[in-house]
């Protein structure tokens, strides 16, 4: 599934872009942690255009077979402006010794050990193994999801729901004990799994079973001599700043493109996307979770309440959400290949769908089974990763 998943995301090409803005309708909470753990947040504001207004529609000018009136077909559905010599800020890569010194601990710390501690009380930062049994204090009913052994705990890092981590500091491994907590009012989304504990008392079980202390190993020639293929520090260190400048050079390339797709999608207005393309994207994103679901032998809602720990309203909310957004980003760069005559040759895309059907066959019957369903979105990509290279290729260092 997951596999599926990340090539999904790929031919997209979404890359944390949505195209001129996102709806404002909410994501699909896909948190998954059990009941003990916490739930995590984003924020994901943007300043670009408010696509709450946008929807798919069926223009009143057909794109012609042959796509000779595409800049006037797409033209119904976004205004495109000043995508050629996008300014952009350079950024200076410089590799330092605190750099270089982060490289060596966290090559240090991949090469750790770890002690079991038991002859000492938990304090704050300890990396502890626990079992714990969660129970309602109402009834002392014992709650799915609830009882667990985990082996890495970090106290005070908030892994878990707030104050339960602060009453295992000062407990003895091998020592049972009992924290009392209130789940969190939102805890989980309403009518999905865990949301019957919004707002709960409840009482863990509790036991220690140990502290993992790290312990890291001396930074010599010698160690280094044995354990890398350099002969010394000196060695060893010289290569990390060419791998660290390398690394820099690669995150300032992102940020780079980053800032110049940014502007691009300021430049345009969204009037609507096509009602084809979205479907088009609606529907491979359900696919590729009705197919999990059917992975899973479960029913499609049941799959989406327990996997995802979100309802089907929202779910559905957030499918809207992408396909809008997607169908965006699509439309957006379908109308500047159309201006610079960027087209998708059929080596490209029988390429492009070999390499599709070779990451995602196990989930289809048959390499036309897929194309079905991916077909046009493998196109997209293709004629997506043309465009934006233009668009790269002619911005210009403010």
């Amino acid at each position: 599934m997951k596999r599926s998943i990340v090539f999904l995301l790929l031919i997209c090409l979404v890359l944390g872009l949505s195209a001129c803005g996102k709806t404002k309708e909410a994501d699909a909470d896909t948190n998954n942690s059990s009941a003990a753990e916490g739930t995590g947040t984003g924020d994901e504001s943007s300043e670009q255009q408010d696509m709450s207004d946008v929807k798919p529609v069926t223009p009143e000018i057909a794109l012609a077979e042959d796509g000779s009136n595409a800049l006037e077909y797409y033209a119904q559905f976004i205004e495109v402006n000043d995508y050629k010599g996008i300014a952009y800020t350079p950024v200076t890569v410089e590799v330092t010794d605190s750099d270089v010194k982060n490289y060596v601990n966290n090559f240090l710390q991949e090469k750790a050990t770890k002690n079991q501690i038991t002859d000492r009380a938990v304090k704050d930062g300890d990396d502890v193994c626990m079992y714990y049994e969660g129970h309602l204090a109402s009834d002392d009913t014992q709650f799915d999801g609830g009882t667990g052994t985990i082996d890495s705990l970090v106290i005070g890092s908030g892994s878990f729901i707030p104050g339960f981590e602060e009453q295992v500091v000062g407990q003895m491994p091998g020592t049972d004990f009992d924290v009392k907590v209130t789940f969190p009012e939102a805890y989980r989304p309403e009518g999905s799994a865990g949301s019957e504990l919004n707002g709960a008392e409840a009482i863990f079980h509790c036991n220690v079973k140990y502290i993992s202390e790290t312990v890291l190993p001396d930074y010599t020639d010698t160690y280094i001599a044995e354990n890398t293929e350099y002969e010394n520090i000196a060695a060893f260190e010289t290569n990390a700043k060419a791998e660290l400048r390398e690394q820099k050079l690669s995150d300032a390339e992102s940020e780079k493109q980053n800032e110049i797709f940014t502007t691009l999608v300021n430049n345009c207005k969204l009037k609507a996307v096509p009602q084809d393309t979205y479907d088009t994207y609606y529907n491979s994103q359900y696919d590729l979770y009705a197919k999990a679901a059917k992975d899973n032998g479960m029913e499609f809602e049941e799959f989406i309440n327990s996997y995802l720990g979100t309802t089907l309203d929202s779910f559905t909310a957030y499918l809207n959400s992408y396909a809008i957004g997607t169908s965006g980003q699509v439309v957006l760069f379908r109308t500047i290949a159309a201006k610079e005559g960027f087209t998708v040759s059929d080596e490209e895309y029988n390429e492009g769908l070999d390499t599709a059907y070779a990451q995602m066959g196990t989930t289809y019957e048959s390499r036309e089974a897929l194309e079905e369903v991916y077909g046009q979105i493998i196109k997209d990509n293709i004629l997506l990763r043309k465009t934006m290279q233009f668009v790269l290729d002619n911005a210009v260092e403010k």
